[in-house]
């Protein structure tokens, strides 16, 4: 879900996990007007991989000249915009990041210091480290003549801590620009009205499905020693199921079933539910372990979840970022859903296995705020 403003403005290091973004453009175009763009207090220009000379963790650009060189030097994409000098500067400052690109929706000083906030863009992202460099006009008066700039921890010791000096401006800097909101319950509800492809719920986590409704049973009625054991017991059920045919994620899904104690589970396809009940009691005990029919049909499911192949994308609106399998149903992640991506599900997959998980991008509105 989304996150509100007060969260994501943190220090400079904010990690993110989610789908690529469109931060490697650059917004400003080459040699834009400055007097053609609404007056803010910064403006993010560009991005790009790397680190600043030095490993500093920021740099400061005062001049048109200095632009065009640092912008070649770093490999910043496009080419560099043009900059009002007596108005703003432009703040070269690094990022420890991941695989996606965050966005930039918060930069001040604060105690001396200066504080970034980055959004995640929504969905899943791979995990390594990448440091990027982002360029952001800023307004001279947004911000002191002189504050520093690090990494925080975990990785203060991979960038310089630097000193910024910059000329200063007379008067009241323009208002920061307000970031993306995500999308509303209102809005959400407008989108799935009369869809034959539903929202999905907190029913339908595998998790819930096998606990009765409770992700993390109560600590007091499971200790870490019977969950072990529990778990041990599951592989010996698995085991026994491989060498007498039963073959996993075709005939039955395992689970930790959690809704009367704690035991062995297992989700069953098709009609074989009474048949494993009746020869896993005979080895293992009476309800030793749990054995249900599964609520989706597992061939469907997968079934589902390959048609939906050629509907992954990149992060845009109604795009499809993730999407999980069995035991069903398959729940797609989409960022920010759209009636016309519903449709496009709908007409390819058998939509009674299948539920929409909304990865919504933007910050959230605080409750209580318009």
């Amino acid at each position: 879900m989304g996150q509100t403003l007060a969260a994501l403005v943190a220090g400079l290091l904010l990690l993110s996990a989610c789908a690529p973004g469109p931060s490697e453009q650059n917004p400003a175009g080459a040699g834009g007007s400055p007097a053609a763009r609404d007056a803010a207090a910064w403006r993010h220009l560009a991005t790009t991989e790397g680190m600043l000379d030095g490993d500093a963790a920021a740099e400061a650009v005062e001049a048109q000249a200095d632009l065009l060189t640092a912008w070649d030097r770093y490999g910043l994409p496009e080419t560099a915009p043009t900059v009002d000098f007596d108005r703003s500067f432009v703040l070269l400052v690094g990022q420890p990041d991941d695989a996606c690109v965050d966005e930039l929706i918060g930069l001040e000083v604060r105690d001396g210091r200066l504080r970034v906030g980055w959004l995640p863009p929504p969905g899943a992202c791979a995990l390594p480290l990448v440091f990027r460099i982002h360029a952001v006009e800023v307004d001279r008066r947004h911000v002191p003549s002189r504050f520093d700039v690090a990494f925080d921890e975990p990785y203060s010791a991979d960038a310089e801590q630097v000193t910024i000096e910059v000329a200063s401006a007379e008067g009241a800097a323009p208002p920061p620009p307000a970031p993306p909101r995500s999308m509303s319950d209102a809005d959400l509800d407008a989108v799935f009205h009369d869809q034959p492809v539903r929202r999905c719920t907190a029913a339908d986590s595998p998790v819930l499905q096998g606990s009765g409704g409770t992700a993390h049973p109560d600590p007091e009625s499971v200790d870490e020693q019977s969950e072990q054991a529990v778990s041990e017991q599951l592989d010996d059920v698995r085991r026994w199921l491989r060498r007498h045919g039963y073959h996993e994620d075709v005939n039955f899904v395992p689970y930790i079933d959690r809704r009367d104690g704690i035991r062995p589970g297992l989700w069953v396809d098709g009609g074989a539910a009474h048949e494993i009940r009746r020869r896993l009691d005979q080895v293992f005990g009476d309800d030793a372990v749990a054995v249900e029919k599964n609520a989706y049909d597992f061939e469907a499911v997968r079934k589902a979840q390959d048609d939906l192949l050629p509907l992954m994308g990149d992060g845009g609106p109604g795009n499809i970022v993730s999407s999980t399998g069995l035991p069903g149903p398959v729940q797609i992640g989409m960022v920010d859903p759209t009636r016309e991506a519903l449709d496009q599900i709908a007409a390819i997959v058998d939509v009674s296995v299948v539920c929409v998980d909304p990865q919504l991008s933007g910050v959230r509105a605080e409750v209580g705020t318009p």
